[in-house]
């Protein structure tokens, strides 16, 4: 697996709207990895990024079982192609469908 200073969108793309099992503590749980938004360059007149056809800053937004309320914080992703990450989570939103949570990877290009 790719360590987080080298991952971009792409590694997530082909396993968008599938589940991850996650774990944090004592908490495990299987999510769907429902979202992944390009953002634009963290930093104001930066170059672009070496290679124009990945996303090097983007979220990931995830979602929860709807009864699961959950803290920000790291958690360990996993996906069976993907291996594991730890990764810092943020809630953002809950609804009856889940509760999500999202995480942003920003890059800032020299």
């Amino acid at each position: 697996m790719t360590t987080l200073d080298k991952i971009d969108a792409t590694h997530f793309e082909r396993h968008l709207r599938q589940p991850f099992h996650v774990q944090a503590g004592d908490y495990a749980a299987a999510w769907d990895l429902i979202a992944l938004t390009p953002l634009a360059s963290p930093r104001p007149g930066a170059a672009a990024a070496p290679d124009e056809g990945s996303c090097r800053s983007f979220s990931m937004e995830f979602r929860a079982p709807a009864e699961h309320r959950l803290e920000q914080g790291i958690y360990t992703i996993r996906h069976p192609e993907m291996g594991a990450l730890d990764v810092f989570m943020v809630p953002v939103r809950a609804d009856k469908d889940g509760f999500y949570l999202e995480a942003v990877f920003n890059r800032a290009w020299e």
